[in-house]
């Protein structure tokens, strides 16, 4: 599946200092998009949440996706969900946090987080909130997983990621510094459909 990827650079990624990329990490936002675009790409100081990810699957399609951020962009596929990228994949997105997974945290630079050696994907869910009790779900479209699949496909292929090293935020740190669980990317992402495309 071909998709159109808009590059819109983040402040907040640093080097990799060559650890190898072994991890793909799954997560989802829910805030409303102009504040996914900002918080992603901005840092505290500018009205961001200081953090990244290398890629973000939207909802709605490049055309809407440039409306609705006020931009022009030159796309092949406007009616397509598009590929959105902050930072490059030969750096280091700040996505993971303090995270853990199996043997990647001998890795160097990896031993309280999996940041230096995994890419980062979040999803829009809009409305997704696990910081309250209760919880509120959101659900993904067809269109969007379609694009976030052929995404993670073509990552697993350059880099040789193994099947057993896609894994949702959740997976690989469960509790918050808060105490609170974290559940991101949520009981209704298509997990089973997802690792049947790749």
């Amino acid at each position: 599946m071909t998709y159109d990827c808009i590059k819109i650079p983040s402040l907040n990624f640093s080097s990799r200092e060559g650890c190898p990329i072994k991890a793909l990490v799954v997560h989802c936002i829910g805030l409303p998009l102009i504040d996914v675009i900002t918080g992603l790409t901005q840092s505290i100081q500018n009205g961001g949440l200081g953090v990244s990810s290398h890629y973000f699957i939207p909802q709605i399609s490049g055309r809407n996706f440039a409306t609705e951020i006020g931009t022009h962009y030159n796309l092949m596929y406007p009616d397509k969900i598009p590929v959105i990228q902050f930072v490059h994949e030969k750096d280091k997105a700040w996505h993971a946090g303090q995270s853990w997974w199996q043997e990647l945290n001998t890795l160097p630079g990896c031993e309280n987080t999996l940041n230096p050696c995994s890419i980062g994907i979040e999803f829009h869910a809009p409305g997704y909130d696990d910081t309250t009790i209760p919880h509120t779900f959101a659900p993904y479209t067809q269109d969007q997983m379609a694009t976030g699949a052929a995404l993670i496909n073509d990552i697993i292929n350059r880099h040789q990621i193994p099947l057993h090293n896609i894994v949702g935020h959740s997976d690989i740190a469960p509790i918050r510094p808060d105490g609170t669980f974290k559940t991101d990317p949520g009981p209704l992402f298509p997990w089973d459909w997802l690792r049947k495309q790749l």
